[in-house]
């Protein structure tokens, strides 16, 4: 048994994870033209990373400023 802060586990998470079968991804090529199937699957992505609009412009923003120093003056 694993021990983990004075608690017992009759498995650990690496052997749960290592005991579930491997899921099979074979999208056909029926899909591969679908565009809105596409869009679903990129939506799905984003919710997964826990990514919006807001969060993915930080994120740019904050790779601008590392890379610039600042971010640039927009003119109007």
């Amino acid at each position: 048994m694993a021990k983990s802060h004075d608690f017992e586990f009759a498995i650990t998470p690496d052997q749960c994870v290592a005991a579930l079968p491997e899921i099979a991804f074979d999208p056909g090529d029926e899909e591969s033209d679908d565009g809105l199937r596409r869009a679903e699957l990129q939506q799905s992505q984003l919710a997964i990373a826990e990514l919006n609009h807001v969060s993915e412009t930080a994120l740019v923003q904050s790779v601008v400023k590392h890379a610039l120093g600042k971010l640039p003056e927009f003119e109007e």
